[in-house]
């Protein structure tokens, strides 16, 4: 945490609060079509998920002028990870001329991602927010994800048609996990909406 550790000095002698990145994953998939809210308990289901939680109750114990978390959805650029599943969908189909295996379920699961323009402009929202005089008040956590809910299929098939790459993944007919999250405190609190849509693939461009 050694990032973390230098944030919260800096802070402190700032005299600022801090604003943490959060992840829709400290949710965990659930079995119903639900948008999540803030106040929903977390089922952390992975490492990273677990971290994610780990972090943020340590800087908010540490931080002496007050600590915020934003909770992002599956942030969306053209710059994909390595290590991602996207990201192994495209190496794959672009360096093995294969369709990289994944699960049934987690084709099937259901996601309301944001384009990394969005999620800017929402610390962007948020930072100015906390840098006010106080007149604005914040709810500690506060989720950002985007207005639509697309298969995990769905989005690495695009990834697949932006590669043309010839074949593409079956898509599941039914769903049984969801990993969605409500952006309602986020607009209501910072007039932020996110304008970029996802099911169109302009992320990748």
């Amino acid at each position: 945490m050694s990032s973390a550790r230098t944030a919260i000095l800096h802070a402190r002698s700032s005299h600022c609060p801090i604003l943490h990145i959060g992840s829709a994953v400290e949710y965990g998939a659930r079995s119903t079509p639900t948008l999540l809210a803030e106040n929903d308990d977390l089922y952390p289901k992975s490492e990273y998920a677990e971290a994610k939680i780990r972090s943020w109750h340590w800087i908010k114990a540490e931080a002496s002028h007050g600590a915020f978390s934003l909770r992002s959805s599956l942030i969306l650029s053209p710059s994909i990870s390595h290590q991602s599943l996207l990201g192994k969908v495209r190496n794959t189909a672009l360096f093995n001329k294969d369709l990289f295996p994944v699960s049934p379920s987690i084709l099937a699961m259901k996601r309301n991602p944001i384009h990394i323009q969005d999620f800017v402009s929402a610390v962007l929202a948020v930072t100015r927010c906390l840098l006010t005089d106080g007149t604005v008040r914040l709810p500690t956590v506060l989720n950002c994800g985007g207005d639509e809910a697309l298969r995990v299929c769905d989005l690495a098939n695009q990834v697949l048609t932006f590669v043309k790459f010839p074949f593409k993944y079956d898509c599941p007919t039914k769903t049984s996990q969801y990993e969605l999250v409500s952006s309602r405190q986020l607009k209501s609190h910072t007039g932020w909406n996110p304008t970029h849509s996802i099911r169109n693939g302009d992320w990748l461009i």
